[in-house]
């Protein structure tokens, strides 16, 4: 977990291998994006109530979650855990409200999460699935994420 960390890939999960693979290709589509693969389409609409928590809490997870939480408080920087937007309404989840409290812990770590903002909830247009935004949501859901930081970080 923490060469994820330190090799800036921990935000993409479990994708690295896809990503690898992706980015060996050096299609038309790939190339440029630095990254970033823009998901043109959008979900056809759909249940926007739903409840979602499959598995268990792991808590060696928890521990590990942990441990990289302070490794980025010593690094005595502002850090900011975000989970973004998503179509449906959901009840806040085991994992959420856990990854949640323990950033409470820290002085520098804020935690903020976009599931159930009415700004994006239900809004069709800027989902290509129920968990991805598309591009037009991802431009949407970046420039609010950043005019909160910056007014975070100026206060």
């Amino acid at each position: 977990e923490k060469f994820k960390l330190l090799s800036k890939s921990y935000p993409y999960n479990s994708l690295v291998t896809s990503i690898i693979v992706r980015n060996l290709r050096k299609t038309k589509e790939t190339s440029g994006t630095k990254g970033y693969l823009a998901l043109n389409g959008t979900i056809s609409g759909g249940e926007t109530d739903m409840s979602l928590e499959k598995g268990e809490i792991i808590q060696n997870k928890i521990d590990i979650y942990r441990n990289i939480l302070d490794y980025l408080e010593n690094l005595n920087i502002p850090i900011y855990i975000i989970i973004s937007p998503i179509y449906s309404r959901i009840a806040p989840t085991k994992s959420e409200k856990i990854a949640k409290a323990l950033c409470q812990e820290y002085q520098n770590i804020h935690f903020i999460s976009f599931v159930n903002n009415i700004e994006y909830l239900g809004k069709y247009k800027l989902f290509y699935d129920y968990d991805h935004l598309n591009k037009e949501g991802a431009e949407v859901f970046s420039n609010e994420l950043c005019t909160y930081i910056i007014k975070e970080e100026t206060k």
